[in-house]
C-alpha cells in the first residue's frame, strides 16, 4: 500500500514536467511504435538494469564499510519477484541509507533528470522504470527517516527491509563495525 502511496505522485512529479517541456517536440505515436518494435531488447535491457541496480547496492556497502565482497548476499524474493542485495553487518543507519539510496539515484532519478534536459522519450521511461522499480528502497527511506544517523541497523536477511537496533549493546560483540 506504501508502494502505491509513492507511486502516483511521483510519476505526476516527474511526467508533468516531462510532457510540458517536450511535448511540441516529441512524437508521442512514433516513440510507442520504436518501443512496441524494440520490446525484446528492451526486457532485456530491463534484466541488465535489475543486476546493475543490486550491484550498486553492494558497491556502496563496500565502499562505506570497507567490508568485504563475503558479506554480501544475492538472491530474489520469489514470493514478491523482487531481487535484493543483502549486507550480512550490521552498519550505522546513514551508511545503510546511502547504499539503499544509490541504484535508484544512479539508475533512475539520473536518467529523469537527462531525460528533461534533453527530451529523450526513451530515457524519460527508462529513468521513470527504474526509479518505479526503486520504490522499495524509497519506501524504506520513509520508514527510517526519523532515525538519528547514529543508530546501528542490520539488513532484515529474509525479508525487505532491516532490523534497527535500540543500541550497540544488543549486537553480537562478534560483529565489529
Amino acid at each position: 500500500m506504501l508502494a502505491v502511496a509513492f507511486l502516483f505522485p511521483f510519476v505526476i512529479i516527474t511526467g508533468l514536467p516531462f510532457y510540458f517541456l517536450w511535448h511540441d517536440s516529441i512524437n508521442f505515436h512514433s516513440e510507442i511504435q520504436t518501443l512496441r518494435e524494440n520490446i525484446f531488447y528492451l526486457l532485456l535491457l530491463s534484466l541488465v538494469f535489475m543486476a546493475i541496480h543490486e550491484l550498486l547496492h553492494a558497491l556502496a556497502y563496500l565502499l562505506l564499510t570497507k567490508g568485504d565482497f563475503r558479506n554480501i548476499k544475492f538472491g530474489i524474493i520469489w514470493k514478491n519477484m523482487t531481487p535484493y542485495c543483502h549486507y550480512k553487518k550490521p552498519v550505522k543507519i546513514w551508511q545503510y541509507r546511502i547504499a539503499v539510496i544509490t541504484p535508484g539515484i544512479i539508475t533512475g532519478i539520473i536518467p529523469l533528470i537527462f531525460a528533461l534536459l534533453n527530451g529523450s522519450l526513451s530515457v524519460f521511461l527508462l529513468g521513470l522504470f527504474f526509479s518505479l522499480g526503486a520504490l522499495g528502497d524509497f519506501m524504506i527511506l520513509w520508514l527510517i527517516r526519523n532515525e538519528s544517523a547514529n543508530t546501528v541497523v542490520q539488513d532484515h536477511p529474509e525479508k525487505i527491509g532491516c532490523i534497527i537496533y535500540e543500541s550497540s549493546s544488543e549486537l553480537n560483540p562478534k560483529n565489529d563495525l
